[in-house]
């Protein structure tokens, strides 16, 4: 069985006459954001689990992204000598830009490259 859900905190008269009328499998669910030190409970198979609520948003965290050579770099480096030879893989496509990771992995023993090619800006 195929179900499609929407979840929002709120919705319009309007919008749930817009909704209403997509699909026959479309499941409209309200969910309302918890305050701040309520406990969530959750059914799991044989009880419930009880938890302090997730008051964190993600403006909360500072992430950090490494770019594709600085991964690369990360990689190679925790690979040491046992590189030589090997193959690196990625479900996209390399660019190969001057100093970019199909270079930056040559340089560092990688023996064969393996990527499904080409991008939509290379037609």
């Amino acid at each position: 069985m195929f179900y499609e859900i929407v979840v929002a905190p709120k919705y319009t008269e309007k919008g749930l006459e817009i909704l209403h009328g997509k699909s026959k499998t479309l499941r409209i669910l309200e969910a309302w954001k918890n305050m701040k030190g309520k406990l969530s409970l959750r059914q799991v198979g044989g009880g419930w689990l009880v938890q302090e609520s997730d008051d964190l948003t993600p403006e909360d965290f500072q992430f950090k992204i490494p770019n594709r050579v600085e991964s690369l770099r990360i990689a190679l480096r925790k690979a040491d000598d046992d590189v030589k030879g090997t193959t690196l893989t990625s479900d996209a496509f390399f660019l190969f830009a001057w100093k970019d990771a199909v270079e930056e992995a040559c340089e560092g023993g990688i023996g064969v490259i393996a990527e499904p090619g080409g991008s939509i800006k290379k037609q």
